[in-house]
């Protein structure tokens, strides 16, 4: 996708005196229009703009497809039961269904509890998870999309003096985050000083009452015992919990359907 400032006005059919071919006929490929004597922004902006905001929200172009319309629910069983009696299923489409609440609520300027989708790897949580990100990104809400072993690893990057990083500007700008995501909490070791990390960014988010979404392959024992019952106890608080299940990795389920296409 070309952004806004790639766009050139046909200078060749000026100069001929032809009518020269714009590719946004309303603003002549300028970015703005006026009503009156008002300068308006163009809706031909519109996709270089979100491209910058999920850019500025740690979205990557992966991660930017990642919808909640191209979350398939096919994927998850319609017979096998989990722990609630639920099908796997009816897991997912109930889960999608609080993600998609979730947003809404945010973009409505509520306070909604957060979210924290637990399940093994490849059932889906980060998918749902960046669908969250990039709806809130289309309503105009400020995300910051957080993957917690890279995001350990760049703090302590910036204890070394040549660093460009500072750890007190990096927690700040995701302890303050408008919705805060955290992808992968677990996958990382737990020393004092991670558990120590991870608390203060909760604590500080439930205090403030800051909405945020946590995507995880523990289990509730495990959060408790890794992370310790501060970190436990603030993510029952600021939490619902839901859990997607499935037969197979969906990752390796897309390979075969694709291959059966083909």
């Amino acid at each position: 996708m070309k952004k806004f400032a790639d766009l050139k006005i046909d200078k060749e059919a000026i100069n001929m005196g032809a009518e020269p071919h714009y590719r946004c006929q309303r603003c002549k490929d300028k970015g703005f229009y006026f009503e009156g004597d008002i300068a308006m922004a163009c809706s031909c902006q519109r996709p270089a703009v979100l491209d910058l905001k999920r850019e500025k929200a740690g979205i990557t172009p992966h991660l930017a497809k990642q919808t909640f319309a191209a979350f398939d629910v096919s994927f998850y069983s319609a017979e096998k039961r989990g722990g609630n009696k639920l099908t796997y299923r009816d897991n997912a489409v109930a889960t999608v269904k609080a993600a998609k609440g979730f947003t809404a609520s945010v973009a409505a300027g509520e306070n909604p509890d957060g979210l924290l989708f637990q399940g093994a790897v490849g059932y889906g949580k980060t998918f749902l998870a960046a669908a969250c990100a990039n709806d809130l990104i289309e309503k105009g809400v400020a995300v910051r999309f957080v993957v917690v072993p890279d995001f350990l690893d760049l703090i302590r990057d910036s204890f070394n003096d040549q660093s460009p990083y500072r750890e007190s500007v990096l927690m700040q700008e995701v302890k303050t985050a408008p919705v805060l995501i955290l992808d992968d909490l677990g996958a990382h070791n737990y020393t004092d000083w991670s558990v120590k990390t991870i608390f203060a960014i909760l604590n500080y988010r439930l205090n403030y009452e800051l909405p945020t979404v946590i995507t995880t392959n523990l289990e509730r024992e495990q959060l408790e015992e890794l992370l310790g019952s501060r970190v436990y106890s603030r993510l029952l608080e600021m939490c619902r919990f839901f859990r997607l299940e499935n037969a197979n990795d969906i990752r390796w389920e897309k390979r075969i359907r694709e291959k059966r296409k083909n």
